[in-house]
């Protein structure tokens, strides 16, 4: 029996056969005999119980190395933890969980003050794989929070990490022809997650903290707006 066909003890994961097809079955219990159980095992004795090697993955993050050469060394903390995960649901061993619960936590204490977590240097962000690592730190969180016995800890990534209750999105375009300067797209949201606005200001309106978006131009110029369809409005350098 596949682990398609083992989805009948499971109808609550059912859905997830058509988007993800590589998910544990949480709510169903599996064994295995042969070669199979024998190579999950051995990885998990060899390479998922090894702290030392998360220990590796973690400091990825604190030293920010894939800055000098454009690399992807922070992808293997999210794609390892994935795998250990499904290891840990076969297996249900204690002293794996307890491996995999230190390196979440790990992790969590190199988030940066805006929660930001990154093999990138600020200056390098967004560059070459840095996103793709991203989307594994993410990605390895979201499968440690399935198996997790923690809810203290699961509450902290929910919150702080994997659904943030705040997050800014910035956008740089560069200078693309006469009237076309660079510029900066800023978009800020959730509660308590307000732009950064100039002292001098245009428009007396933005003294107030509000969330929405600015644009800050290479010229000196920024505009801002509220929420959604609010238009932008010159807030600072140039005429209003």
């Amino acid at each position: 029996m596949n682990m398609i066909e083992n989805l009948k003890f499971s109808p609550a994961e059912l859905p997830r056969k058509k988007t993800d097809a590589l998910f544990g079955l949480w709510n169903a219990d599996m064994a295995y005999s042969g070669t199979y159980d024998r190579a999950v095992r051995f990885v998990m004795e060899h390479q998922s119980k090894n702290a030392l090697l998360w220990k590796n993955f973690v400091k990825q993050f604190k030293l920010q190395n894939d800055s000098n050469d454009g690399g992807w060394s922070g992808e293997f903390f999210g794609k390892m933890m994935r795998g250990a995960c499904w290891i840990y649901h076969y297996t249900k061993d204690a002293e794996l969980y307890a491996v995999l619960e230190d390196a979440a936590k790990g992790l969590l204490q190199t988030a940066e003050a805006d929660g930001r977590i990154s093999s990138y240097k600020r200056d390098k962000e967004f560059t070459y794989w840095d996103m793709w690592c991203r989307k594994y730190v993410l990605l390895g969180l979201e499968y440690f929070m399935e198996i997790s016995e923690n809810e203290v800890l699961k509450s902290e990534m929910a919150t702080n990490v994997v659904f943030p209750l705040a997050s800014t999105i910035a956008f740089t375009f560069p200078e693309r022809g006469p009237g076309l300067p660079e510029c900066r797209l800023v978009w800020h949201d959730g509660i308590g997650n307000y732009p950064e606005l100039p002292e001098k200001i245009t428009d007396k309106r933005w003294k107030r903290k509000m969330h929405g978006a600015e644009v800050y131009g290479s010229d000196g110029r920024v505009f801002a707006r509220g929420s959604h369809s609010s238009p932008f409005q010159l807030i600072a350098g140039g005429d209003s």
